[in-house]
């Protein structure tokens, strides 16, 4: 199963990080950035500074293997490794010219996953605060309008239908909220049933 778009960049760091071979030689790389299927990768640590200024001229690895250093075989094998993926299309590398004289790395992306939740939260918040407002009028018109229904059963079907309404929004914008949207159902449905219990029985109670 490939992964969505946002969580490539995690996942690809997860599987350098775990590398067994990456580890055993002192090597030490960085995810740039993974959109739409094409992976960066920054090598940072490892390599002699004659095979570090090759990558980041943008020689292939397999001419560095070939003509400079054979060591690069890890990467090579890590490179393998990840196009595998379904959703892994590309990967290049890349490093910081030993022989430059800047300060600072190459800047990466920020955690996509960290921004996609963020999004997902924000628009859920927005959903929820406009069904409770349009909750909170229906309940201040029709609770003044039927005095013969119970203020609390009308805020019982209020509430339930508002948790109806936030259901889908769940299942599309939460993380792994496809996987327990259905759960927010059951409260859903009992406070609606429980709702027009007190109706009916409070009609009753008037009747007799």
């Amino acid at each position: 199963m490939s992964c969505s778009a946002p969580c490539l960049w995690r996942d690809v760091k997860e599987d350098l990080d775990a590398n067994p071979k990456l580890r055993q030689r002192g090597v030490v790389v960085d995810v740039l950035s993974a959109n739409n299927g094409y992976i960066t990768i920054d090598v940072q640590k490892g390599f002699s500074p004659r095979t570090t200024k090759a990558i980041s001229q943008g020689k292939s690895l397999r001419d560095i293997q070939m003509f400079t250093d054979s060591s690069v075989d890890v990467l090579i094998e890590a490179e393998e490794i990840l196009k595998k993926r379904p959703d892994v299309k590309s990967v290049s590398w890349q490093a910081d010219d030993p022989d430059a004289s800047s300060t600072g790395g190459p800047k990466r992306d920020a955690d996509p996953c960290f921004k996609d939740s963020l999004q997902r939260t924000l628009i859920l918040g927005v959903v929820v605060i406009g069904v409770l407002a349009l909750g909170l009028l229906a309940f201040k018109r029709f609770g003044k309008q039927t005095p013969s229904i119970p203020l609390t059963s009308t805020h019982k079907i209020i509430s339930g239908i508002s948790i109806i309404i936030i259901s889908p929004v769940v299942y599309w914008f939460v993380p792994a909220g496809s996987s327990w949207w259905f759960f927010l159902l059951v409260p859903a449905l009992f406070l609606i049933g429980s709702g027009i219990a007190q109706i009916n029985s409070s009609k009753r109670a008037k009747t007799k």
